[in-house]
């Protein structure tokens, strides 16, 4: 899958997960740090189209590490009566 037409397809997805990518990374101090690894996680789940192996397995992988920065959201706001937790356990099942 990595003929010239094949790249030229995927070229706009893969600047737009850059573009997650770089969102994250220049916002490490927000308090919102682990909602935006969730979304750069899920984003990385989405290069499927360019794995060799089992793609179901890569999702899989890439669902772990959703979930483990989604847990660690809901656990944040446990306690507190805010829409987040239930939006995003949508997201993760």
């Amino acid at each position: 899958m990595t003929s010239p037409a094949f790249s030229e397809l995927i070229k706009d997805l893969q600047q737009e997960m850059g573009t997650v990518t770089e969102i994250k990374d220049s916002n490490r101090a927000s308090p919102f740090k682990d909602h935006l690894n969730m979304v750069a996680e899920g984003m990385g789940g989405l290069q499927w189209v360019v794995f060799e192996g089992k793609p179901a397995d890569y999702v899989a992988e890439i669902l772990g590490g959703v979930q483990l920065f989604g847990n660690r959201v809901l656990k944040e706001y446990k306690e507190k009566s805010v829409a987040n937790p239930p939006s995003l356990s949508t997201s993760i099942d």
